[in-house]
């Protein structure tokens, strides 16, 4: 007896392979807008071009500042906790399931901070390659990119997928918008918002959906002389309980057959004696 898995995951093939293609990207970018005098040379003019932007009166939660408030944090933890409670949970493992996928959302955004500032103070270098650059500094990847990203990622997921686009829209528009704000005010160069962006998008591709429904697998007993089988249970929901009596199933019908050709066979001896 034994249980096999059979099939691969299409949906995660795929994410992995978006994934891949945007750290490719964002690789691209730093490439040619840091490595190269060219790039280097149009990344410059489009930060002092943005610096050229008239400062206009906008609402906090699209200014540079909402980002250390601790109002936003604790509005998206609460907001990512209550909409994937909206689902319905047909057991406990399934519940189980939903609280670990939780965890990882509210996980994500402070996760994605502290890699972008790995990334640009310990790990990214930026070559000097003109001189009239007086910031030479390297400023790649930005982190507060990064965490408007982060945040517009996990609340997608969190949102029932009936809603994802409209919200997708609201909360893309929001983040572009911080993104613009940062090189308007000289903070990030274009290029570092952008390699934000594209890194921060191929993790949020690896992170479980909370709204799919768990993936099933094929588990089945072989022998070498009998048919195979076979059932499909939840990869979250595998109660020994079930499964138990879902395997033990035959051998209790095998049970049930030896009693009644035992009691035959003991009334057969039974007439035999009073002949």
């Amino acid at each position: 007896m034994a249980a096999t898995v059979t099939g691969r995951n299409p949906s995660l093939s795929r994410a992995v392979m978006v994934a891949a293609a945007l750290v490719l990207a964002a690789a691209g970018v730093f490439l040619v807008a840091v490595r190269t005098p060219t790039g280097q040379r149009i990344d410059q003019w489009l930060l002092d071009a943005g610096g050229r932007i008239p400062k206009a009166d906008v609402p906090a939660i699209v200014t540079i500042d909402v980002v250390s408030n601790p109002l936003l944090w604790l509005g998206v933890a609460a907001a990512v906790v209550v909409l994937i409670q909206l689902g319905r949970f047909r057991s406990r493992a399934e519940a189980r399931h939903t609280l670990i996928v939780t965890a990882a959302l509210l996980a994500f955004p402070p996760t994605a901070i502290v890699v972008a500032r790995i990334l640009r103070d310990h790990v990214l270098t930026r070559p000097r390659l003109h001189d009239w650059i007086t910031e030479t500094s390297n400023s790649a990847p930005s982190g507060h990119a990064a965490a408007v990203t982060a945040v517009a990622v996990v609340l997608i997921l969190a949102t029932p997928p009936v809603l994802r686009p409209l919200i997708g829209i609201v909360l893309g528009g929001w983040a572009a918008v911080i993104g613009v704000s940062l090189v308007a005010a000289g903070w990030h160069r274009p290029s570092d918002v952008v390699i934000s962006v594209l890194l921060v998008a191929a993790a949020g591709m690896l992170l479980p959906d909370p709204w799919r429904e768990p993936r099933r697998r094929r588990v089945g007993t072989t022998s070498a002389n009998g048919p195979d089988h076979s059932f499909e249970r939840s990869a979250v929901d595998e109660s020994p309980d079930v499964v138990g009596h879902i395997m033990d199933a035959p051998d209790k019908g095998v049970a049930r057959d030896a009693g009644r050709m035992g009691r035959h066979q003991h009334i057969g001896q039974l007439v035999k004696g009073h002949a």
